[in-house]
């Protein structure tokens, strides 16, 4: 089954990983981190390496680490170990209209590509363990982007408070037909997988020449439809053509 494109999937981390990873993958790799922290590039080298058994990373210095490369993944492994997933926090600075509608806009087209993925994944009636984690980091994402909402309209609502009013300028009127088209158009995605999957099913359940039903996995209600099935296709064939 493939995941659909709007949902991230990365492999879940150990803390260990996610550091090296996370140094690795910053411009200029170890030795640019080590100088920006004062550290020794060879000894950040080995602190950072999971197999090393003498050298071990602090927790001071994994926080500074994530605060000098923005990079969240430690964070992510951390709270991964007791359930629980990191929320990334808008700044004051970021409360335009525009960019909360637009924070609307991708809830709603992840709140559809979940929808969509999870009916994909649960067509045949399990969930295994590929299945699982797809839709595991799926509704962390959405989780995400909901806890993101919410503090950026409690950021509003603050903000509006300190200048004496409640600075929530008509956002029903400005999402307006904005919002209700990709709400329309993630309803009518979900409604023609659905129907889909229903037409799948309804053919898999009824005869191929009469179109009776019949047990899920049988081509046919009967012998004698079987018989007159073959016989058309033999002459369709003869005829330069072949049924379906």
């Amino acid at each position: 089954m493939n995941a659909i494109a709007t949902i991230d999937v990365r492999q879940l981390l150990s803390v260990e990983d996610a550091a090296y990873h996370c140094a690795h993958g910053t411009a200029g790799g170890v030795p640019a981190l080590a100088t920006r922290m004062g550290r020794s590039a060879n000894t950040l080298q080995n602190k950072l390496n999971p197999s090393q058994d003498h050298h071990k990373l602090t927790l001071k210095e994994a926080a500074e680490i994530t605060s000098l490369t923005g990079d969240a993944r430690i964070v992510d492994a951390m709270a991964s170990l007791i359930g629980r997933i990191s929320v990334p926090v808008p700044q004051l600075g970021d409360l335009s209209d525009g960019a909360l509608l637009d924070l609307v806009g991708k809830l709603l087209t992840k709140q559809g590509a979940m929808f969509n993925e999870f009916t994909s994944r649960y067509a045949d009636g399990d969930i295994d363990a590929e299945d699982f984690r797809v839709l595991d980091a799926g509704a962390d994402q959405l989780i995400q982007c909901v806890m993101e909402w919410k503090k950026r309209v409690e950021l509003i609502h603050r903000a509006g408070e300190e200048r004496g009013r409640v600075a929530m300028p008509d956002i029903a009127d400005l999402a307006g037909e904005r919002a209700d088209a990709l709400e329309e158009a993630v309803i009518a995605d979900a409604h023609r997988v659905a129907c889909e999957q229903a037409a799948r099913r309804a053919l898999e359940c009824s005869c191929r020449f009469c179109a009776e039903p019949t047990t899920p996995g049988v081509p046919f209600c009967g012998i004698e439809c079987r018989d007159d099935f073959d016989r058309e296709q033999r002459a369709s064939r003869r005829n330069g053509r072949g049924i379906e």
